[in-house]
Parts: structure tokens; sequence; C-alpha cells
């Protein structure tokens, strides 16, 4: 394991979640409070960040079968188009939303949906980097074992910064997660676990959506 460059890393990620992270915990509302300039920098900041990153990856192993190309466009049309396919599909679920006011992604705001996938796009890149430079000296299976830890640390750390049951939630699934991840990551599937990434918070952040709308089906046959 080199621990120069994951001291890099871990400078990098704290450069890039402090302005996040902070606006998050301070803000009454989390990031629902912040405004559509705030979204672009913050979305700006992570793309330069990832940049950053990439760059310094000597032996980038990434394979883009066309599959996999259409399926990561296809993911990214369909992420940005949600903010207003979603209103049309599913019944604003108002209740959740008051009840946990910090889950921006649920509201499905165009502008802090555009700033989430530039920060899952950072996730991933933090990820490669990790498996590729970090962790590179090590066997597969140690750099599997080793990234699943690690990776259940950062979400240990939501705790601190999302209602706790959303928190633990991710937390535990965060260790399959990273596995899958890292499987696919070795295999040069990078925007393969972007595509699965940006659905899993698709599928979180819609369900009550869709589960309103049922809800309110079964209240207009009464």
């Amino acid at each position: 394991m080199d621990w120069g460059k994951f001291v890099y890393l871990l400078i990098i990620i704290l450069i890039g979640y402090l302005p996040y992270k902070v606006l998050q915990k301070k803000l009454p509302r989390g990031l629902n409070d912040i405004s559509n300039s705030t979204a672009l920098l913050l979305g700006a900041w992570f793309l330069i960040l990832s940049g950053l990153l990439l760059s310094q990856i000597k032996e980038l192993n990434v394979s883009i079968p066309t599959w996999i190309l259409v399926a990561v466009s296809l993911t990214s049309a369909i992420w940005f188009s949600v903010p207003f396919l979603i209103r049309k599909i599913g019944v604003y679920p108002d209740k959740v939303i008051s009840q946990k006011p910090t889950l921006f992604v649920v509201k499905f705001d165009p502008h802090t949906l555009y700033l989430k996938f530039f920060e899952v796009l950072f996730q991933q890149i933090k990820f490669l980097f990790m498996l590729s430079v970090v962790l590179v000296t090590l066997s597969p299976i140690d750099r599997t074992i080793i990234f699943t830890l690690i990776i259940g640390f950062f979400h240990f750390n939501n705790l601190f910064f999302l209602p706790k049951r959303e928190a633990m939630v991710f937390f535990i699934l965060s260790f399959p997660m990273a596995v899958l991840f890292s499987i696919l990551i070795l295999r040069g599937y990078v925007l393969l676990t972007l595509s699965i990434h940006l659905w899993f918070y698709l599928l979180f952040a819609g369900y009550p959506w869709i589960v309103n709308r049922n809800f309110s089906r079964l209240d207009l046959r009464k």
C-alpha cells in the first residue's frame, strides 16, 4: 500500500467534501437550501478534483465496450431528465420530505441532482484511484478487502450528516457494493460502476414517489 498516495487521496477527499458536508450539516434543510449557482460551483469543483485524480493514474485500465457506453449514456440521460419525469409518474412525497428535510435527492430538484451526479462521479474516480494507485502493489483479493474496509469507514461518517436510519442503510450496503465495485473496476468497468451507483440513488429516491402514488390511488377509491 502506498501510504503517500493514500494521504494525498485523503487530502483531495477532504478539500472536495468540506464545503459539501459543511453546507449539508449547517443549513436547516441541508443541500436543499443551496442556490443554483452554489450547486454549479460545487459540481464544477468535484469535476476538477476528479480530473486531478485521473491525471495521477499512470496506467489507466478502463474498458468501454459498446454496451457499457450505451448503458452509461442512457443512465445519464435519465438522471438529468428524471426531475421532470418523476412528477408525471409519481406523487410528491411531502410526508417523507417534511420528516427528513435533509434528504435532498428525494426532492429531485434539477440543481441538486446535477450536483449529486458530479459527486457520484468523484466517488467513482476516487475508487479508481484507490484501487489503481494506492493499493496497486497488493494482490486483487487484498485490494478488494482493504478497499471494502476503507469504503465502509467513509460511509460510517454519514451518520454525522444524514438521518440515522438512511445513514445506517448506506453504511451496511457499502460493504457488498464495495466488493462488487472493486471487482468491476479492477476489470476496467469503472463506467459500469458509475451507472450502478447512479441507479442506486434513482431507485432509493424514486421509491417514496411511487409509494405515495399508490397510497393516493387507494385513498381515491375509498
